[in-house]
């Protein structure tokens, strides 16, 4: 049996949750060498589809399930995001 698929939303909110350690190791380079990341931009392959779920659709994407696809899989799709870091005045 195979798990089910996340939410788009999920998938982003993990992504960005991953840059809070990525932050904090900028905060010390910045500090050693003056450079600071503007942005950071994601280019994934992902398993995407759309769900009805309680009443409403649902746009799901994940990771794909395998690393190998053959003729008989869909086609992964691609996911570019881009992040841009704010930074306080």
């Amino acid at each position: 049996m195979t798990a089910a698929r996340r939410p788009l939303d999920e998938m982003l909110a993990e992504l960005v949750a991953g840059l809070g350690a990525f932050g904090e190791r900028g905060a010390h380079a910045f500090a050693a060498t003056g450079i600071a990341p503007i942005s950071v931009e994601f280019d994934l392959p992902v398993e995407a589809s759309v769900e009805h779920r309680h009443g409403q659709w649902v746009v799901l994407a994940d990771s794909p399930r395998t690393r190998l696809r053959t003729a008989f899989d869909r086609p992964a799709s691609r996911l570019t995001a881009t992040i841009v870091v704010e930074r306080g005045a």
